[in-house]
């Protein structure tokens, strides 16, 4: 992409998978509970959406998780302990500080009620000049849905094909394309090859 296009383009982030690991909080979940982590996990995919749409909190979650495993131990701040838990990935939030310079950037994403402000004062999402937050919690509409991209497309003003989105999701990507955006797809096992092929399209 040239250097005359920096100006009328813009970049999307997605959070969890691509600036952050969340995982982890699985596998501690899973340690304080004496739950199998496949049993977590199915948890949390089970109550995922309805949370990232700001139906249910993350404390009910935690109501959920106790009720499962039957625990009786002390209670937690889950949005607390979730966030606690993040994996900051410093190598992408290099490239975001970087890219900031050059374009306008943003953020869309899945994600819970209270835990962005929590994971931006934590230092999992790094302080860069956001244009647009599009956080699904604030809205009801989650990636994929068709929703979401035209709320973020709306907040950027410019045409679908100068904005671009960077995921670790494959659906949410072709979801993007389809919408005329550019999409990106990052590989956490991967970041250095991720980031190589970011700059190859942006930089």
């Amino acid at each position: 992409m040239s250097k005359e296009f920096h100006h009328s383009s813009f970049i999307y982030f997605d959070l969890g998978g691509v600036l952050f690991d969340f995982k982890g909080g699985l596998d501690k979940l899973s340690q304080l509970m004496g739950l199998p982590l496949d049993e977590c996990t199915k948890v949390w995919r089970s109550f995922d959406n309805e949370i990232c749409r700001g139906q249910m909190t993350c404390q009910q979650l935690w109501g959920e998780y106790k009720k499962v495993a039957n625990y009786k131990g002390q209670d937690i701040n889950f949005s607390d302990f979730w966030v606690s838990n993040f994996l900051p990935n410093n190598k992408m939030h290099q490239l975001v500080l970087e890219l900031s310079e050059q374009y306008p950037i943003g953020l869309l994403t899945n994600i819970y009620p209270e835990v962005f402000a929590i994971a931006m004062s934590t230092g999992k999402i790094p302080q860069a000049n956001y244009t647009s937050i599009v956080q699904s919690c604030d809205y009801g509409v989650v990636k994929p849905e068709h929703k979401i991209y035209q709320i973020a497309q709306e907040k950027t003003k410019l045409k679908p094909e100068n904005i671009f989105l960077i995921d670790d999701s494959a659906l949410f990507v072709d979801s993007a394309t389809q919408e005329g955006w550019n999409g990106i797809l990052f590989t956490g096992s991967d970041t250095v090859g991720s980031i190589n092929k970011i700059k190859q399209q942006l930089i």
